[in-house]
């Protein structure tokens, strides 16, 4: 067994690094353009990621909200497939 600090258990992620540590330092760049904005050698590259991460954010929103629509609206059908598939199975 590996222990939580020995190299392997950085396999586990992409590129082999925890994602805690990629997301503390966008934090501590986020904090730097709060505190700073004009001083912040950061802004010019993290304001383009952070318009693409609010992008991605409200598609998802949006996915999910005509997800859960089309759910509502097609309930019938929808538990009638589920049901045939639970009996086929």
């Amino acid at each position: 067994m590996t222990s939580p600090l020995s190299p392997d258990a950085f396999a586990f992620f992409p590129g082999w690094v925890p994602p805690f540590i990629i997301f503390r330092i966008y934090v501590e760049n986020l904090e730097e353009i709060v505190q700073n904005p004009q001083k912040s050698k950061n802004a010019a590259d993290i304001v383009p990621q952070l318009c693409v991460i609010g992008l991605i954010a409200y598609f998802e929103a949006f996915c999910k909200a005509h997800f859960a629509s089309l759910i509502t609206f097609a309930r019938a059908p929808l538990e009638t497939s589920f049901n045939d598939a639970l009996m086929s199975a």
